[in-house]
């Protein structure tokens, strides 16, 4: 019976060790995949304000030619009253 109950205990013992082995190999795999997600973040975030510098820079960019067209209309207008005509 003690035999029984030792044998008992050590696969008991054994179950534990190898249950918190597990738990620890997943603990390691969980914190892998956090630390590519935040490297994944990071990048995303970097395309991001990336991104928005563009759309900013075409804005900035969309407003000068629109000045510019403004401009050219003016001086059309202009030339074509000094000849007498209208545009």
């Amino acid at each position: 019976m003690k035999e029984l109950l030792s044998l008992t205990r050590k696969a008991h013992e054994l179950a534990v060790r190898l249950h918190v082995a597990a738990l620890r190999v997943q603990v390691r795999v969980i914190r892998a995949e956090a630390q590519a997600s935040r490297e994944s973040a990071r990048i995303a975030s970097a395309a991001a304000d990336r991104a928005r510098r563009i759309a900013n820079d075409a804005v900035v960019q969309a407003d000068a030619y629109d000045q510019h067209a403004a401009v050219v209309e003016q001086a059309a207008r202009v030339e074509a009253t000094s000849i007498g005509g209208a545009l």
